[in-house]
């Protein structure tokens, strides 16, 4: 597969995510407690990435993470681009304000954030980590209620990463 497909095919299916995860929920029905939030390993052989994932939310299309399907505006992913580079990558993608790098045990990851209105829910959060290696280019992101934020990005986002 043409790398430069498999990149479009990616950001298609994240808009999807962001799509479905858009129901008419108040942000009040659609809160999330980080004392019921267990991570869990997750993996997948097709995309070459593994890490954590919040134990009860559900998978949507591969890598894509609903709290509340249909209902909350709440979407983790992790993605894994074999053989991509990150030019290939953020060359497609629009991508939020660059805050900062992040060092793990393997990787360094490129931080980003952002807010935008969501109509009828407020104000979501949106957060990016990028990180590159020999094998291919790595994507986690966190979409949330601005004031799920915080909570969801200490106990989901950097975990994940």
């Amino acid at each position: 597969m043409n790398k430069s497909v498999l990149i479009l095919i990616a950001c298609s299916a994240l808009l999807a995510g962001l799509v479905a995860c858009g129901g008419g929920t108040s942000p009040a029905a659609a809160s999330t407690d980080a004392a019921d939030i267990t991570l869990v390993p997750y993996a997948n052989g097709e995309m070459g990435f593994s890490g954590v994932v919040p134990e009860d939310w559900t998978e949507v299309p591969p890598g894509h993470f609903l709290a509340h399907p249909h209902t909350a505006p709440t979407l983790l992913v992790q993605v894994g681009f074999p053989d991509a580079s990150m030019e290939q990558i953020t060359g497609q993608m629009q991508l939020p304000d660059h805050v900062g790098r992040m060092e793990t045990a393997v990787l360094t990851w490129d931080l980003h954030s952002g807010e935008f209105e969501w109509p009828d829910l407020g104000t979501l959060a949106l957060d990016f980590a990028l990180a590159e290696d020999e094998d291919g280019v790595y994507i986690v992101q966190l979409v949330a209620l601005a004031e799920e934020h915080e909570t969801l990005y200490d106990t989901v986002f950097q975990p994940a990463v």
